[in-house]
């Protein structure tokens, strides 16, 4: 968390901190603010400007009285949920800006921070689907995002679940299934975890169809 409060600390300062001088501002600039002193050697420190030692939490909590928590307890249990509402506000602008790419390079780096995306692709693959935004869909199934981050049952588990019980609300066009039931994601995650014995003689009987159909094309092809 000290990280992240380093870098809340240079964004409510407006400016990249690259140099003694930067400090020394930036110094000012929390006195002013706070009527409490952060030493420009400290921060020099604190940046890599200086060899480093660990921070006092006295100035922890400037810091974070800074960034506008009362302290750097107050911000380490406050903190994460407001990162995480503006990743999120992020997440929406991409997706409605309709950049796959640009959506799966944030949904790696939130990986790469070691941040959980299951909850993020959850709400992408029903916005997607509600959308019918097929293409883009498959486009994210077929990613090395969820190659490489949805690896466990359990989170097939819930992905599956959370994703094929929208299936009963929507209609899809023929088109739109076959789109679907190519990628072995989709059929592997979504049709085989949530197997709907409700609706047997509905909308799972479709799918149900067509991936037999597409077992039947396999079959022969290696025939």
């Amino acid at each position: 968390m000290e990280g992240i409060l380093i870098k809340a600390v240079e964004k409510e300062f407006g400016f990249k901190i690259l140099n003694r001088g930067d400090c020394e501002k930036l110094s000012e600039v929390i006195h002013e603010q706070t009527s409490k002193n952060v030493n420009y050697n400290t921060l020099r420190r604190i940046y890599g400007l200086a060899k480093p030692v660990k921070t006092r939490k006295d100035t922890l909590d400037i810091l974070a009285q800074y960034v506008g928590y009362t302290s750097f307890y107050h911000y380490v249990n406050a903190a994460p949920y407001e990162i995480s509402w503006e990743s999120g506000l992020h997440l929406y602008e991409l997706k409605d800006n309709k950049d796959p790419k640009a959506l799966l390079l944030f949904l790696e780096q939130k990986s790469q921070r070691g941040e959980d995306i299951v909850l993020p692709i959850i709400n992408l693959i029903r916005e997607f689907l509600l959308a019918k935004r097929i293409r883009e869909l498959n486009i994210l199934f077929t990613s090395d995002v969820l190659k490489n981050n949805v690896v466990t049952y359990n989170q097939k588990l819930i992905i599956g679940n959370s994703a094929g019980i929208l299936l009963r609300s929507i209609t899809l066009s023929k088109q739109e299934i076959n789109l679907l039931c190519k990628t072995p994601f989709f059929g592997a995650t979504i049709f085989e975890i949530f197997v709907d014995y409700s609706f047997l003689n509905g909308y799972y009987a479709v799918f149900l169809k067509y991936f037999r159909e597409k077992q039947r094309l396999q079959k022969q092809t290696i025939c």
